[in-house]
């Protein structure tokens, strides 16, 4: 007896400094994610009655951290905890023995149960080390989204300003070049010019317009939306343009879908303006995927292509007005900022993944308030 207490006083003394080094782990904050969650793989096996035989692994989402010698060939039994973040399993701990179990004995406190309990607490301290690190990571991101947001906000402020000041000049110019049409015994070469001065002040025109669009300054007229329906009328008439483009158009459509609270007219241009975009990436032909479905909290619209993709540089800059990687005669650069003003003014918003070579894809997320009209 004397020797089995001694044998668990041990125990206990490497338990209470591995929990002490848990601790400074933990609190650490100059120590990466990933290299604390080593760490703790690392230290765990040494606080264990049988080190020697002890290795320990650690999941945490699609990541894997292992002890030296970890290996569950040799394994004759093993501890496992879950780790659990809101309800939802998030990875898991386990340490594996290679020897002989420990036997549990009344006479003294179970060396089984002390083993267990500290892996549960290594279980508990990973899922507050996940939980810290994905807080930081949210900060960092929303405290990106301002920023970009208070970016677009002043480029909105330059455009709505800029729209106004030049459209009763626009309307003059389109108005007059119409009435010298209509004017009789034209020559030829001036009627021709005065349609290319018509022709010219409505593309003007149609800039001023989705530069109002992305600045907000035409607001939405809402009504209840069909989003299926609104898919495939304008899968209808985009075929011609993906045909010619040799893309294949995919309709993976939810058909249990409410309708959605929303401006028809704004919402054709957004769906048009990323089919147009997708064909587009895909010279060489490819595939497009348009998806709707209703998930947990909102519903949503992705639109999915297997073109060129972006860089991460582009991708920081596709909601700038102006912003374009195509030549000057194939767009303005406003298609995607008139998407974002548009998606923003329904209460909704976008994102978009790329990789170079594999694709792009939008996803737009209406909240359940708008789907529930």
């Amino acid at each position: 007896m004397p020797r089995e207490k001694k044998k668990l006083d041990n125990l206990d003394k490497k338990i209470e400094t591995f929990l002490y080094c848990l601790a400074q782990v933990m609190r650490n904050s100059e120590m990466p994610f990933t290299e604390k969650a080593q760490t703790i793989a690392g230290m765990l096996p040494q606080s264990f009655k049988d080190p020697s035989s002890a290795a320990a692994f650690i999941r945490l989402d699609q990541q894997v951290f292992y002890s030296p010698g970890y290996s569950e060939k040799k394994a004759t039994h093993a501890f496992m905890e879950q780790v659990y973040i809101a309800g939802r399993q998030r990875g898991m701990v386990k340490v594996v023995y290679s020897g002989k179990p420990p036997a549990t004995t009344r006479q003294n406190p179970s060396v089984v149960q002390k083993e267990q309990r500290l892996i549960r607490t290594v279980a508990h301290h990973l899922s507050l080390l996940l939980e810290k690190e994905e807080g930081e990571i949210r900060k960092v991101e929303l405290e990106a989204q301002v920023r970009h947001a208070d970016r677009l906000a002043k480029i909105g402020q330059v455009a709505a300003g800029f729209a106004h000041e030049i459209n009763n000049p626009l309307n003059n110019i389109l108005g007059f070049a119409q009435l010298a049409a209509g004017a009789e015994g034209l020559p030829a070469q001036a009627a021709r010019d005065i349609e290319k001065i018509i022709q010219a002040t409505l593309h003007a025109r149609e800039v001023v317009r989705k530069l109002m669009l992305y600045s907000r300054q035409v607001p939405p007229v809402t009504q209840a939306v069909d989003l299926n329906l609104l898919v495939k009328e304008n899968v209808y008439f985009m075929t011609h343009l993906c045909e010619k483009h040799r893309v294949e158009i995919i309709q993976d459509i939810d058909e249990t879908l409410d309708d959605i609270t929303a401006d028809p007219f704004q919402l054709r241009q957004v769906l048009m303006n990323l089919i147009m975009n997708a064909a587009q990436a895909m010279p060489e032909g490819g595939r497009l995927t348009i998806r709707t479905r209703r998930e947990e909290g909102h519903t949503t619209l992705t639109v999915a292509d297997t073109g060129t993709g972006m860089d991460p540089a582009t991708l920081e800059q596709i909601f700038l007005p102006f912003f374009t990687t195509k030549e000057i005669e194939q767009g303005t650069g406003l298609g995607l900022s008139v998407v974002q003003g548009i998606v923003e003014s329904h209460g909704a918003n976008i994102r978009v993944s790329s990789k170079v070579g594999e694709g792009s894809v939008f996803c737009i997320t209406f909240p359940l308030k708008n789907s529930e009209a």
